[in-house]
């Protein structure tokens, strides 16, 4: 992905499970300033919802939350893009994947739930190796 516009929005913040919430309300206050209509904001922070989520139960250790992500949004050639990144340890981006939909069992559909809201999605690891990238894209038009 190209590197992000001088229209780049971002925040960091501690997460942890008692402060999901937050991260929620930061990231709705920028996908406004960024001008999104409703709807494409809905499926945005449906998967950065999610993708919080599950940095803060899989990515760091319990020793380790509160832990960081960092989040950046900017527009590009008629596409919303975003970035998430953690400081957990570096994970095998090919291990992730949806597990089969079971009604019985609750849970396991953010990875699903990510994939359906945005129109790409890739992993990766941080440049220095020190934790984790999430690039999302969102077309627009």
């Amino acid at each position: 992905m190209p590197e992000p516009s001088p229209g780049i929005d971002c925040f960091t913040l501690r997460v942890g499970p008692e402060n999901l919430s937050e991260v929620r309300q930061q990231a709705s206050v920028m996908m406004a300033k960024l001008g999104l209509n409703q709807s494409i904001s809905d499926h945005v922070l449906l998967a950065v919802d999610e993708a919080v989520q599950n940095v803060v139960r899989y990515g760091y250790r319990p020793e380790e939350l509160p832990g960081r992500i960092a989040l950046s949004a900017w527009r590009e050639n008629g596409d919303l893009l975003v970035e998430m990144r953690d400081y957990a340890l570096p994970f095998n981006a090919g291990d992730i994947r949806p597990r089969p939909w079971n009604p019985v069992r609750p849970g396991g559909l953010g990875l699903k739930l990510i994939y359906a809201a945005m129109d790409e999605v890739i992993y990766s690891h941080a440049p220095n190796g020190e934790g984790n990238l999430l690039r999302m894209r969102k077309h627009l038009e």
